[in-house]
Formats: C-alpha cells, sequence, structure tokens
C-alpha cells in the first residue's frame, strides 16, 4: 500500500486529527513508518503521525512508509527474524545526527507530544 492509498483510506481519521494539532515544521525530521491496514494500533498511530504531517506549516523532511498488507507473509517474516522491526506499528524518527526517536506499537501518550519534544530539544 502505498502512502497516498494510506492517507485515503484513513482520511476521515486524519482530518480529524488534524484539526487539534499544532502548527510546527517538521522539516528537521526524516520519518521511517511500518504500518498495515489491518493493525488497529497502527490505524491510530499513523493516522495521528499523518495528521501532524498534515496540520504542519511545513511537514516532515521525507516520509518513508513500509506497508506489510499480506498479514501472513508478515507474520512469517516476523517469526523468521527477516525484518528490522518487531512489532507494528514502528516509527523511526531520524534527524540530521542521526536515529532520535523509535515509537513502537503503543505510543500511550500520543505522537504529538513525542515529536514536539524533539523538536524543543534540537532547538
Amino acid at each position: 500500500m502505498t502512502l497516498a492509498e494510506l492517507q485515503s483510506l484513513w482520511a476521515s481519521s486524519i482530518t480529524q486529527q488534524s484539526k487539534e494539532l499544532p502548527n510546527l515544521n517538521l522539516t528537521s525530521l526524516e520519518v521511517e513508518v511500518h504500518t498495515a491496514s489491518w493493525c488497529p494500533d497502527c490505524v491510530r498511530e499513523v493516522s495521528e503521525l499523518l495528521a501532524l504531517n498534515k496540520a504542519a506549516s511545513h511537514g516532515f523532511k521525507n516520509l518513508t512508509l513500509h506497508s506489510y498488507e499480506d498479514k501472513e507473509d508478515y507474520m512469517a517474516k516476523k517469526a523468521s527474524g527477516v525484518l528490522d522491526i518487531s512489532c507494528l506499528p514502528t516509527i523511526m524518527i531520524n534527524h540530521e545526527q542521526g536515529e532520535v526517536a523509535v515509537i513502537k506499537e503503543d505510543s500511550q501518550g500520543g505522537i504529538t507530544p513525542i515529536i514536539k519534544s524533539l523538536l524543543s530539544a534540537r532547538s
């Protein structure tokens, strides 16, 4: 699944969440997302991330999507250790100096506070 397809699939959730988000400049951050449309945590977490990107004055420098739409194939790859990740969703955030955060499965407090904290730490 492409990023555009994911945005279309989750459009109402993204639009609803983007209304409540701050207008940040995210151009210093690169994001790598591992997700699947069949994963409920992915729908919630990645929708928030995409809403943040949509609401930002300037979105992420780069947003790379890895979509695992075949659940059985994903589970087989996970079981065999072929994947670089251990759960869905996994969101990796990079800055010029390298990886600054990894959000796995359930961020509990939401993605927006994590991104805001990263940006304020980089200022």
